[in-house]
């Protein structure tokens, strides 16, 4: 089993991008979680006792979800984005006049490509995300089973502390 090939357009460019390797593919998803881990945490520590069973995420307050974009910038540092792109580029080649099918290795083209475009570089950022992690951010991959199972998991009961008196 090799690693999956696909050429996708995001933003203004098509970019053929390759999956990376195991190694790789660990150490980003680490440093992923790290980052977005206690964004999570705010939102989910927001449902009444940790009860997730009737969890809707439009139930979320609004001081939950801006406190967790506040988690999530605030753990995003240049280090971990830079980590993270020099990861990326080099699984990705990147078509940059359109409709010529020449796909250039993108780490040569990256200050020139998204110079005053942010956006690009985030269009492609999400891109490379979604090839590497479809399965794990899929509705039936492991992040969706998870919450699941945490939705369906019933609290936990304590042991049977009674004491029981006989009658004479």
């Amino acid at each position: 089993m090799g690693r999956e090939i696909t050429t996708e357009k995001a933003g203004k460019y098509r970019y053929q991008l390759t999956q990376m390797g195991y190694k790789d593919n660990r150490r980003v998803a680490r440093r992923i979680s790290s980052i977005i881990g206690p964004a999570l945490g705010t939102i989910l520590g927001d449902t009444p006792e940790g009860d997730l069973s009737n969890f809707d995420i439009g139930d979320v307050k609004l001081s939950a979800v801006g406190a967790a974009f506040s988690d999530l910038f605030r753990n995003l540092s240049d280090a971990d984005f830079d980590f993270l792109v020099e990861k990326f580029a080099p699984t990705t080649l990147v078509e940059t006049v359109p409709d010529s099918g020449k796909f250039l290795a993108m780490e040569g083209q990256m200050e020139n490509l998204f110079a005053g475009e942010l956006e690009e570089s985030f269009a492609w950022f999400c891109l490379c995300l979604r090839h590497n992690y479809a399965g794990f951010f899929s509705e039936t991959g492991f992040l969706a089973s998870t919450f699941q199972a945490l939705k369906t998991k019933k609290p936990s009961t304590s042991p049977n502390t009674s004491t029981t008196t006989s009658s004479d």
